[in-house]
């Protein structure tokens, strides 16, 4: 099997270690005709970019390196966290659609539109090692979410 792309990748904007820059280089010297810079969206805890905005930002660095490096196509895009049982993501429509990818996730400490979905999604996973009911639970809420 070979590899012509990574979709999921993430800078020193969220969690990563490394520059978009150094991304994008490392890509090249592995031989990827494509890569796609994914950080967390804003609304998770620790990891995630400072505020959806920085998506902007990134996308203007991003359209650069492309001049740089004829030789790659660089994607902009984010791993957006599901926020409650409805699917609503921590990034605006209007970011998103700016956007090349959007991976969504179910993170812990992201934080919830209410209460209830706190409740609903990331407490019924923390508990879904408690047993088969549990997990069903769990699982059922995430699927919902997800779809």
């Amino acid at each position: 099997m070979r590899f012509y792309g990574d979709y999921h990748t993430h800078s020193r904007n969220s969690d990563g270690r490394q520059s978009i820059k150094e991304i994008v280089e490392a890509a090249r010297v592995c031989g990827l005709s494509e890569v796609a810079i994914t950080d967390h969206g804003p609304l998770v805890a620790v990891i995630g970019v400072k505020s959806a905005e920085q998506y902007l930002y990134m996308k203007e660095e991003v359209e650069g390196l492309k001049y740089l490096y004829p030789d790659i196509n660089i994607l902009l895009g984010a791993e957006a966290n599901i926020r409650d049982l409805d699917g609503t993501l921590d990034i605006p429509d209007s970011i998103l659609q700016q956007l090349d990818v959007v991976i969504a996730g179910l993170h812990p400490y992201t934080l919830p539109t209410s209460l209830q979905d706190g409740r609903d999604i990331f407490l019924r996973n923390s508990l879904r090692h408690l047993g088969r009911k549990q997990r069903e639970i769990a699982i059922d809420a995430n699927t919902r979410a997800t779809v």
